[in-house]
């Protein structure tokens, strides 16, 4: 089987759920990040360790996104931006490595965590 060269490999819903999922994990990151910085101005602790292990095992998960991987992009999309919106306005109830520790992320990312 011929594919057309000139006919994109996902369509534009897909390339922007995707962008949108990549943006999830960056935010992710971002708070992570912010997490350390702000654990800096104690004694280094196990949490740190732990912080920054959750925050490479979400930089390990964006590098194996794919765009046509639409189940892993949905996923991330529904469960880290809900997440992310109620961390950001303050009413989650979980913390930051709560979170990590509960996601569905696939079995290859949670093993060594």
């Amino acid at each position: 089987m011929q594919t057309n060269p000139d006919l994109p490999l996902w369509s534009q819903e897909e390339a922007i759920a995707y962008e949108s999922a990549c943006e999830c994990i960056n935010h992710l990151i971002a708070l992570y990040s912010e997490e350390i910085n702000n654990q800096k101005a104690q004694v280094a602790t196990e949490q740190d360790a732990r912080l920054k292990a959750a925050r490479g095992g979400f930089a390990t998960e964006l590098r194996a996104l794919h765009v046509s991987d639409r189940e892993q992009v949905a996923r991330i999309r529904g469960e880290y931006g809900a997440f992310i919106r109620q961390h950001v306005a303050g009413v989650s109830n979980l913390s930051l490595l709560d979170f990590f520790s509960s996601r569905q992320a696939p079995d290859f990312l949670k093993s060594g965590m």
